[in-house]
């Protein structure tokens, strides 16, 4: 008999902003370590709710502060990671902004296992993003509401 694989519950941003008419999603790679290319997402910790961790994990990841952000809700999915050892709970919002620069470098805080690595944030097509993204980030992008 196989062991239970443990469950988490995650929580992931979809960011963007439209440009020329066309959408553009806010992504980051890790500074010199090849991760691929990502969104901020990260666990729910207990006695979170799901809106909390999203806040907390965008501001850890990526430095912004997101309370003013109309984040929907996009759906959920279970993803069983590379390694076989656990399923993640994925819980998908998006949200429109404006304010952001081009680019940018957050080093990350909090007390994961990224904490203080730098992460590289830039804006990437949607068009682009499909297949390009880790770990089935790119399922929720043809459900975003692109207003």
């Amino acid at each position: 008999m196989q062991n239970p694989k443990e469950q988490k519950v995650k929580v992931l941003a979809y960011l963007f902003q439209m440009r020329g008419g066309l959408p553009y999603l806010l992504v980051f790679e890790h500074e010199g370590i090849d991760a691929g290319i990502q969104i901020p997402a990260g666990t729910v910790e207990e006695g979170e709710s799901n809106l909390e961790a999203l806040h907390r994990e965008v501001l850890e990841e990526a430095g912004i502060h997101s309370q003013g952000f109309k984040f929907r809700y996009l759906g959920q999915t279970e993803y069983l990671r590379q390694d076989a050892k656990e399923i993640n709970i994925r819980h998908a919002y998006s949200a429109n902004v404006s304010h952001l620069p081009e680019r940018w470098t957050h080093r990350v805080t909090g007390n994961g296992r990224d904490h203080g690595l730098p992460f590289n944030f830039y804006w990437l097509s949607f068009e682009s993003a499909f297949g390009e993204l880790v770990g089935e980030f790119e399922h929720f992008l043809p459900m975003i509401p692109l207003d």
